[in-house]
């Protein structure tokens, strides 16, 4: 079935702002959303395998929330200068790479979003809204999920209640109970996420709350009846526009990836001092899997370096097992492997990788996939060396959401997963529960936090533990 990618570009430029430090070109100038943002786009086309895509911003001036309510927004800080002049050349780069770019005077991004998946939905096809925005959960039904942009994780219907305690059919209210600071949209005094989600649980929608009220007692009660009169106003606020129509984008036809503009690249290059691969991997057809990411002039780094990268980025390579000492051939370490167990190829090699940091692994990325990393991690019990772990998550470690977890037997021989719309988290937690919990050694960095994220999945983490924060601050303890 044909699958529909919605890039919320705006919250995808924060995010990526945020997330790195404030990298520079070598004139000053501000770069490291623009780096970031274009690292993210190759990512997030790889998890949601779609065939049609767009990233919509939203336009600058003011929308018809203002017209409802004057003060909408009106507390949010100004935009910091070092990121608003990275837009104008971000979105420009973004067409340059082919994708389809929609930015709609008068609504915002998530009208737009929202409008385009109900379109899809009507045509019967399925959309993924890749956002960190919880407004966007309200969107989420049978022919749509969201892909959260800092933990890669899905969200489907049983996705939204386990984080919100809700279903996507109560989000509106949720939102409205609660208000959003940021947007200026008052809500009921002192009802956060748990009170916001117990009211609607335990009453129902905001009609039945709002007939409860009289009967509520205490502070809260007090609190819940001076906030309905606004109540209705934060409704329509919250609620995200599913029947715009959006000029250039009326149709499905409409929504399709070009082919790059070369020269716009290069002289892109040239400009932000962002390496011409990074681009090739962003490229919408390429990302969709539509056409290759290689120039000519940048063949043979591509072709070298293309399945390789950080953990958790892009495409992966096939590995190849090592010795892990002396002569010890590596078969003798798989020797409990089920034949299931492919015999890896061989990828490129550390020396031959234009980043020295990048790293060569295979992605587990379907059912089988998930059986061989199984088989992998069962033979890892029997060998003395420790397997590294890293892990992908969000939040708190203790309330964390564990979005990806990577395995290294050896420099070679590494292993990531993440959940996909076909891959769910359960089925992931539930293959690699029994390595974790068995007397395997293992290897984390920050080991404390890794266990506690673990813990929020059920998971106990028993063998011996070793921590590469702690090696390190032992060795170099006398460092200042």
């Amino acid at each position: 079935m044909s699958k529909l990618l919605l890039i919320d570009g705006s919250n995808y430029l924060f995010r990526a702002y945020h997330a790195l430090p404030p990298l520079t070109t070598s004139r000053g100038e501000p770069s490291g959303a623009i780096k970031g943002f274009l690292g993210m786009l190759a990512n997030v086309a790889r998890l949601s395998k779609a065939d049609r895509a767009a990233v919509i911003f939203d336009a600058p001036g003011k929308t018809f929330r203002h017209e409802m309510y004057p003060a909408y927004k009106a507390n949010r800080p100004p935009m910091p200068e070092d990121l608003r002049t990275q837009i104008e050349p971000l979105q420009g780069i973004v067409r340059a790479l082919g994708w389809p770019l929609l930015i709609v005077p008068g609504i915002e991004a998530d009208d737009v979003i929202g409008s385009l998946s109900a379109m899809a939905a009507r045509a019967g096809v399925d959309t993924v809204v890749a956002t960190g925005d919880k407004d966007m959960a309200q969107l989420v039904d049978d022919h749509v999920v969201l892909l959260n942009t800092m933990n890669s994780k899905f969200y489907d219907r049983e996705g939204v209640i386990e984080k919100y305690g809700v279903p996507p059919e109560s989000m509106i209210a949720y939102l409205a109970l609660m208000g959003d600071k940021v947007d200026n949209v008052p809500g009921i005094k002192s009802c956060g996420p748990k009170t916001a989600a117990k009211w609607i649980n335990e009453i129902g929608g905001i009609d039945a709350i709002r007939a409860a009220a009289p009967t509520m007692k205490g502070k809260i009660g007090e609190n819940l009846r001076a906030g309905l009169p606004f109540i209705d106003e934060a409704v329509a606020l919250v609620t995200i526009k599913r029947d715009a129509v959006i000029s250039g984008a009326e149709t499905l036809a409409d929504i399709k990836a070009v082919p790059a503009e070369e020269a716009a690249l290069e002289a892109f290059c040239a400009r932000w001092e962002i390496s011409r691969r990074t681009l090739d991997r962003a490229q919408a057809l390429a990302a969709m899997g539509l056409a290759p990411a290689v120039t000519a002039e940048g063949a043979a780094a591509s072709n070298a370096a293309a399945r390789s990268a950080s953990l958790f980025g892009v495409p992966d390579a096939p590995v190849k097992p090592v010795a892990a000492k002396g002569d010890v051939p590596a078969a003798a370490l798989l020797d409990r492997r089920s034949e299931k167990l492919e015999v890896p190829r061989e990828g490129p090699a550390p020396e031959d990788l234009e980043n020295p940091d990048e790293t060569v692994f295979r992605e587990v990325a379907g059912t089988e996939d998930l059986e061989a990393l199984t088989d992998r991690l069962q033979a890892a019990e029997g060998v003395d060396e420790p397997a590294a772990v890293t892990l992908l998550w969000d939040g708190v470690p203790r309330h964390a959401d564990l979005g990806g977890l990577a395995f290294a037997f050896t420099p070679l021989d590494v292993w990531v997963v993440q959940p996909t719309i076909e891959l769910s988290s359960a089925k992931i937690f539930e293959a690699v529960k029994p390595w974790f919990e068995s007397n395997a050694p293992k290897l984390f960095h920050d080991a404390k936090a890794a266990v506690h994220v673990l813990a929020a999945q059920q998971i106990a983490v028993n063998g011996q533990i070793d921590d590469a924060m702690l090696m390190d601050y032992v060795l170099e303890a006398h460092l200042p």
